[in-house]
């Protein structure tokens, strides 16, 4: 999944997922370095690493919430009210498939 056009420095891969730098991601997101570090005052994304790197859930969840914001105008409080429920619907998915194995 990584973007064979971003300097490898960038971009770290392991067995498990794809990790991003915060400027990175921004850009992967449609979005700036600022917006991320926003969005991760409001608790909306958290980094998976103390180094600021993001993996490609997060990075879904970042265009997600950037789609909903222009499309809807949302405020930060609505955005962190949408991320909470987006959150919610993945644990419930996530709970379901458990219960279907």
């Amino acid at each position: 999944m990584s973007d064979p056009s971003l300097p490898e420095s960038f971009v770290h891969e392991d067995d498990l997922t794809t990790t991003y730098c915060i400027e990175v991601f921004a850009k992967l997101a449609g979005t700036n370095p600022q917006t991320v570090l926003h969005y991760q005052e409001l608790g909306v994304v958290t980094p998976c690493r103390k180094s600021k790197e993001f993996n490609t859930e997060q990075l879904r969840q970042v265009s997600r919430l950037e789609q909903l914001r222009y499309s809807h105008n949302l405020s930060d409080s609505a955005l962190v009210l949408v991320s909470n429920l987006l959150t919610e619907i993945e644990a419930l998915r996530h709970e379901r498939r458990q219960l279907l194995r």
